[in-house]
């Protein structure tokens, strides 16, 4: 009797995991990740003086801003191991489970750090545009096909950041080049 409820019981939890994905929503608690983009920075040291390293980007990171607006960066936020920011499900995933497109349409995405009066001390990283704008119509695309397992993995692996400081990152962006 007791194998027979154990084995019911896995079951269960073994169909109810396998429909996850097959209810027409994205999981509301779905993370976007943002990782140190490999070719060009160095995870414990930098290459130029100027920059962070990937670690100290995201150990120092207390704001994401851009032109869908600001979000902070907490302890939670922040993936040492594998030096990468992790957004809230909110940045992309509304709680009805539908694909919330503010970070994901965003431009201009820099990671700022603040002083004691929460004034933005320094640009430290950012978010190039290319990678958002070629992001955005393939997480469109996945969502609206009800491919979720290409959101997920756009979502944990596509989003990357480059450390920079303000004064690079205003002639970038002067340049169109961010």
């Amino acid at each position: 009797m007791k194998k027979t409820i154990l084995l019911l019981s896995i079951a269960f939890v073994a169909f109810i995991g396998c429909n996850k994905e097959d209810d027409g929503r994205l999981d509301a608690n779905a993370k976007i990740y943002i990782n140190a983009d490999k070719s060009v920075t160095r995870v414990y040291e930098s290459t130029n003086p100027d920059y962070l390293s990937a670690r100290e980007v995201v150990k120092q990171a207390i704001l994401l801003c851009n032109t869908y607006g600001e979000m902070g960066i907490g302890d939670w936020n922040r993936d040492t191991i594998n030096n990468r920011i992790i957004g809230s499900s909110t940045w992309v995933v509304a709680q009805n489970g539908t694909l919330e497109i503010g970070f994901i349409s965003s431009r201009d995405n820099i990671l700022v750090t603040l002083d004691d009066r929460l004034h933005v001390v320094d640009t430290i990283a950012y978010v190039p545009n290319s990678i958002m704008i070629e992001l955005e119509p393939k997480v469109t695309e996945s969502y609206n096909n009800e491919d979720y397992a290409t959101c997920y993995s756009l979502f944990d692996k596509s989003y990357i950041f480059r450390p920079i400081n303000g004064a690079v990152y205003l002639e970038l962006q002067k340049e169109n080049k961010h």
